[in-house]
């Protein structure tokens, strides 16, 4: 028998049963809606990604490239991450979209290994040093600052020297820095016989390159190189070259010989003016003296996670550009061989998990976790000003695999077909895994691409006619029409993108100024500059002054930044 205390709610659930239907059906079109409306974005696209590629909005150091804001399937906010092979594409035009401070930013704050990013302004230093500059520490690193042209400290930091001849004592690494060189400064273009000069150029500075890195006073001085080219000299580097016992030095030895002896004036002074021309911006004495040495090993930098920051301000960009793609490219190149020295990653070691197994249940401590394969990430910011790397299709389709995932960004695919040409420009972003696109874009053709990759859609259509009798008469019938039309793409909202991912339907990801929003504020709040200035003077009078980077440690504890509560942001 049931008291009577349950008999009387019995009978009052009873009594209001319809109610409580009704209820309950109210609660659930409440929170459907509720759910539906955060997960649509722009043109009824869906926010709700797959599992593998959502996580939780929490700033930690992760294996993947940051991509937007997402949405969980009940709503809840989730952040975007490609996986770790993946190399992305970035297509908006400039200062409207917010690629920068909504993606490249967050995308620097989070990712755990070295970083090589590049830009206009120091925006992405002054948000993201901080974090980096912690992760760099923790593995024995440094961050580092390449801006030729800046005359003073750059946010406190004074720019790092890197020469040319870095590396150039092995003729293999001359060979491909002066490929990188020429290739970059497009030397004779629009000139009749193009290919014929940039050869002449790389004859003469591959010999030149070589002798100077070999150099008996001055080795890696690349004055040496910008004085042999204004003389037009070939007797030093003759004799240098001759007493090398090396692979390679007494064929480029003949080689210069050869340009000295068996070509007529005419075309021997054409061959050092286009020489010239791939070094033209070192013509610029404050750029000379940033190649005098070099402060930076690519190998110790990628082991320890280190960053460097290249900033290349929009009036120097084309001179520049031949020197921070042969940077970019011979960190690429140490990238590779480190990763292939490490060998694939195993899946499963059954020893290890055997051995692992064996300690715990006898209560000893775990093994060490093992150390992945050095990883650096390529943030190339307006990708064809500032560094567009000869070899850039190659290191899109196959780098992620070997270490060196990619995240370019263009104003559009106009700029990507004038620097690459059209086929080397369409294998670039065919190879890209994910594509974000911005609105704002007025390049009809690639409108017109990204519409086609979007794909189309079955739409529901009506038909009203009146048949010979005078009746109306109605037809129903489904006909594909273009998801996202042209026009479409040129209207998405601000701080919002369209993600291409492999051959996933299309997603809608928010994108916001990250120094904005409460989950990533405190990670990329900028650091003051002007503490970080006085240590340095005061640190730069030492004998043991450091030439790249003002450590924090330095700084007064006012000059870092706080959160809410005050207390000091974890360094």
């Amino acid at each position: 028998m049931l008291s009577p205390i349950v008999q009387h709610g019995l009978a009052a659930l009873g009594a209001h049963r319809s109610a409580i239907v009704w209820g309950g059906l109210l609660a659930v079109v409440v929170l459907w809606v509720i759910r539906r409306t955060p997960c649509i974005g722009p043109y009824r696209l869906p926010r709700v990604l797959p599992w593998r590629l959502s996580r939780r909005p929490v700033v930690i150091w992760r294996e993947g490239p940051f991509l937007g804001w997402s949405r969980g399937r009940l709503g809840q906010t989730r952040w975007a991450f490609g996986s770790r092979e993946d190399s992305v594409a970035i297509v908006g035009p400039p200062r409207i979209s917010g690629k920068t401070a909504g993606i490249v930013i967050p995308q620097a704050a989070m990712f755990d290994g070295a970083l090589v990013t590049t830009s206009t302004k120091p925006d992405v230093l002054r948000h993201t040093v901080a974090r980096r500059l912690a992760l760099a520490r923790e593995h024995g690193g440094d961050v580092y600052v390449y801006a030729p042209t800046a005359d003073g400290p750059v946010e406190g930091f004074r720019p790092m020297r890197w020469s040319p001849l870095a590396g150039c004592e092995d003729p293999l690494v001359a060979a491909m820095r002066v490929d990188a060189l020429v290739t970059v400064a497009d030397v004779g273009r629009n000139v009749e016989n193009a290919d014929h000069w940039r050869a002449g150029a790389a004859r003469i500075l591959r010999a030149y390159f070589l002798a100077a890195a070999h150099h008996p006073s001055r080795p890696g001085d690349f004055s040496v190189v910008t004085r042999w080219l204004s003389l037009h000299e070939f007797r030093e580097p003759l004799v240098i070259l001759s007493g090398l016992p090396l692979d390679g030095a007494q064929d480029w030895a003949a080689d210069l010989a050869g340009v000295d002896q068996r070509t007529n004036d005419r075309e021997r002074s054409s061959f050092f003016a286009a020489a010239a021309t791939a070094l033209k911006v070192t013509a610029v004495p404050r750029v000379l003296r940033s190649c005098s040495a070099t402060d930076i090993d690519p190998a110790e930098f990628i082991r320890t996670r280190s960053t460097l920051y290249i900033i290349s301000p929009s009036e120097y960009q084309s001179g520049l550009a031949p020197l921070c793609s042969a940077l970019v490219e011979s960190i690429v190149h140490e990238a590779y061989r480190l990763h292939d020295a490490h060998g694939p990653r195993s899946a499963l070691d059954l020893r290890r998990l055997a051995t692992q197994v064996g300690r715990l249940l006898s209560g000893g401590d775990p093994l060490p976790q093992e150390a992945g394969p050095p990883r650096v990430l390529l943030q190339l910011d307006e990708l064809t000003n500032i560094a567009p790397l000869p070899s850039l299709e190659s290191i899109v389709s196959q780098g992620a695999g070997r270490g060196v995932p990619c995240c370019w960004t263009v104003q559009s695919l106009a700029q990507l077909r004038n620097r690459y040409g059209d086929h080397a420009a369409e294998a670039i972003w065919s190879a890209s895994t994910c594509k974000l696109i911005f609105g704002g874009l007025a390049d009809v053709s690639t409108l017109d691409q990204v519409s086609r990759l979007v794909g189309d859609h079955r739409v529901r259509t009506r038909t009203v006619s009146i048949d010979p009798e005078g009746y109306r008469r109605r037809t129903y019938g489904y006909e594909w029409r273009p998801r996202l039309a042209p026009s479409q793409l040129r209207e998405l909202p601000r701080k919002w993108t369209v993600l291409l991912y492999h051959q996933r339907r299309p997603y809608a990801l928010r994108a916001p100024i990250a120094a904005r929003k409460r989950r990533l504020r405190d990670a990329v709040r900028p650091v003051a500059a002007a503490a970080p200035v006085a240590a340095m003077s005061q640190a730069a009078t030492s004998p043991d002054a450091r030439l790249r980077v003002v450590e924090f440690d330095d700084v007064p504890p006012a000059a870092l930044p706080t959160d809410a509560e005050g207390a000091e942001v974890q360094r």
